[in-house]
């Protein structure tokens, strides 16, 4: 990925991974939160996934607040949320 510390580089015997300048670990801290939870990599092991946005928006407040109880050391820094949305076109056309 382009905003990882390194990258994977084809070597002679196999792949090794190659120190990336240009990473954004060097200015700022990432975190991707699948979320609601049952998108992404995320599961659940019952039929108890969400299907309204503000349940879904209760999820990730409950999630940030227990994420800055962990790690209060973050509780200061500036955060930005970000978007990606994934959509099935063959069900489209």
């Amino acid at each position: 990925m382009e905003i990882g510390p390194y990258r994977v580089k084809d070597g002679i015997h196999s792949p090794s991974l190659e120190y990336n300048p240009g990473s954004w670990d060097e200015f700022a801290n990432i975190m991707f939160v699948d979320n609601p939870v049952g998108t992404g990599y995320s599961f659940v092991d019952t039929d108890s996934y969400i299907h309204e946005l503000p349940e879904m928006a209760s999820q990730f407040i409950t999630f940030l607040d227990k994420f800055f109880t962990l790690f209060p050391e973050y509780e200061h820094d500036d955060v930005g949320s970000y978007k990606e949305f994934q959509m099935n076109l063959t069900n489209s056309l």
